[in-house]
């Protein structure tokens, strides 16, 4: 859901904080829409299996945001666009890396051991 009300804000189709996810919930489930019903048709329709991978470290996934605004290290009354960057080992969707950075520098790495 809040995939959706994210959606749904970010492409000004419902105000910022007005939309609950209780609320779109209930007028999904009115409309017979359910997450279940949404898979079983897409997968339908483009023939396509659900895919797991079997073990750990066997596929990882790496994604990256540029929506983050934090203050600027060398003005902090000014505010800069960071970039978000991820890698995810997809069996356990653990993360294995997590950095924020301005453009290229780096400003914050976080590494997880996976066991």
């Amino acid at each position: 859901m809040e995939q959706i009300i994210y959606l749904l804000e970010h492409s000004a189709m419902a105000s910022e904080g007005t939309l609950a996810s209780s609320t779109l919930s209930r007028h999904l489930r009115k409309a017979g829409v359910s997450r279940q019903e949404l898979l079983q048709a897409m997968e339908s329709s483009r023939g396509h299996r659900r895919f797991e991978v079997e073990d750990v470290h066997l596929m990882w996934q790496a994604d990256f945001q540029h929506t983050l605004y934090l203050p600027d290290p060398l003005n902090p009354k000014k505010r800069k666009k960071a970039m978000l960057f991820a890698i995810i080992d997809d069996y356990p969707r653990a993360i294995g890396l997590l950095a924020k950075m301005f453009q290229s520098k780096l400003i914050g790495r976080h590494d997880v051991r996976l066991s």
